[in-house]
């Protein structure tokens, strides 16, 4: 028998290969202990074997630890691990389930407004941590597996109107005004007409938009043209270099709805 009592606590005492290794099962119960008794005793014959032993004892701060140290972090794991540590660092990871994420959701609503969204990305974080400890062999199974994470809202995109693009191209300044109408006309990202030389322009219309577009391993790289409307056209035409063929080209032209993009020098 490997179950001796102690003070009130069963213990449990295991001979392999020779050392004796013992172990509180912290409770009083003798049905318990003999449970906690036959893990123990797996969890050294696996040990003895070579292969990896769970550690659900854990706390989340050692394997968070572990994860930045020999995991692949990315800035967003380390971002998302500054409110995680806070609430789950003493926490052993065999003991975090849906209940205490269900708490955890709870504090960040009390500590300050935020939204579902952001604490679903924190939750996301969690989740793929219990993932790398089950792949590391740290736990046997991911408790967080099958949680589900509130509906998020989304929120409509503003677009503007004829009125407001009148505006916008009446008080925007007279260099800048090619651009805002490039924009209108393509209905180009944001991030597109961005600064830089007038080259850049054409590779964001030649690539599909965005500055990312000029990387041919980019997905953005095999985006077909955008497509110019008759004002854009005409002033990406105009601004071309003087040549002397092509100096009267425009006079007397009537042009197409749509230009195919001109190479601006």
């Amino acid at each position: 028998m490997s179950l001796w009592k102690r003070g009130g606590i069963w213990w449990t005492y295991v001979w392999v290969d020779g050392i004796r290794h013992a172990k509180s099962t912290g409770t009083g119960s003798k049905r318990i202990a003999e449970k906690v008794d036959e893990q123990f005793k797996d969890e050294l014959t696996l040990a003895r074997l070579g292969m990896s032993v769970p550690h659900p004892e854990m706390a989340f701060g050692e394997l968070a630890a572990r994860f930045l140290a020999e995991g692949t972090p990315k800035p967003y794991h380390v971002d998302r691990l500054k409110l995680l540590l806070p609430y789950f660092g003493e926490t052993p990871i065999g003991r975090i389930h849906k209940g205490l994420v269900r708490e955890y959701r709870a504090h960040r609503h009390a500590q300050k407004t935020v939204s579902d969204t952001t604490i679903n990305r924190d939750l996301e974080c969690l989740r793929h941590l219990l993932y790398w400890a089950v792949d590391e062999g740290l736990l046997a199974a991911n408790p967080l597996s099958r949680m589900s994470l509130i509906r998020e809202r989304r929120k409509p995109r503003m677009v503007m109107n004829v009125a407001e693009e009148e505006r916008l191209l009446n008080t925007a300044a007279p260099h800048f005004r090619p651009i805002v109408t490039a924009a209108l006309d393509t209905g180009m990202r944001r991030g597109a007409p961005g600064p830089g030389p007038r080259t850049s322009l054409r590779h964001a219309f030649e690539n599909g938009g965005g500055r990312r577009a000029r990387d041919s391993a980019h997905p953005a790289a095999s985006r077909p043209p955008l497509r110019l409307s008759t004002t854009t056209g005409v002033a990406l035409h105009l601004q071309r270099a003087p040549h002397p063929h092509r100096e009267n080209r425009l006079e007397g032209h009537h042009p197409p709805r749509w230009y195919p993009l001109l190479p601006v020098p």
